[in-house]
């Protein structure tokens, strides 16, 4: 989607941005807040795989 919406410079700094900002939390902090997203998917959608794929 993004492909569509942004040009190949602007997803080069939007990925640019991302880095900085999880070096600046740290990875440990990143790894938690993607285990927090999974256990939020898991507490709506149960164990259906349909909804991870959202």
């Amino acid at each position: 989607m993004t492909n569509k919406l942004l040009s190949e410079s602007d997803q080069e700094e939007l990925r640019a941005q991302f880095e900085h900002h999880d070096s600046e939390i740290g990875i440990d902090v990143h790894h938690g807040f993607e285990q927090l997203a999974g256990r939020i998917l898991e507490m709506i959608c149960g164990e259906a795989t349909a909804c991870h794929a959202a």
